[in-house]
């Protein structure tokens, strides 16, 4: 059985309820995976820049137990982020936008987005900048 979006084989070694999904959805593991996020995409803590995603971890612990390492992160979302503290909102004259700051230390890469998927998660951020 073939992928109904990529058209690639469907593999079917994961556990019963997830074969028994692709068998259902006609849809391999990858673009399953992509499918899913495509209803989170305006969550908060979701990050998409440059066709990458990313989420946002909620922090805390120690740092081999956040994403990449604990290293601190500076990401500049387009608009208004409910994440980001007032003083970090400013207005882009040149474009006429607010763009919002956000630091975090528990960032979680989740990988290049399929070009296929890249109309349904748009980036949401300008800037991601690795710190220290």
């Amino acid at each position: 059985m073939k992928c109904r979006y990529c058209d690639e084989k469907i593999e079917l070694h994961y556990f019963p309820s997830m074969n028994d999904h692709l068998k259902l959805t006609q849809t391999c593991f990858t673009c399953t995976f992509w499918i899913n996020k495509i209803p989170n995409r305006t969550n908060i803590r979701t990050v998409i820049y440059r066709g990458e995603h990313y989420n946002i971890g909620k922090g805390g612990g120690k740092a081999e137990y956040r994403g990449f390492a604990g290293r601190k992160w500076k990401i500049v979302f387009k608009g208004n982020h409910n994440l980001a503290d007032e003083e970090d909102k400013r207005r882009d004259l040149e474009h006429n936008i607010i763009q919002s700051v956000v630091y975090t230390d528990d960032l979680w890469g989740q990988g290049k987005i399929p070009e296929r998927f890249r109309k349904f998660l748009p980036d949401n951020a300008i800037e991601l900048v690795a710190i220290g």
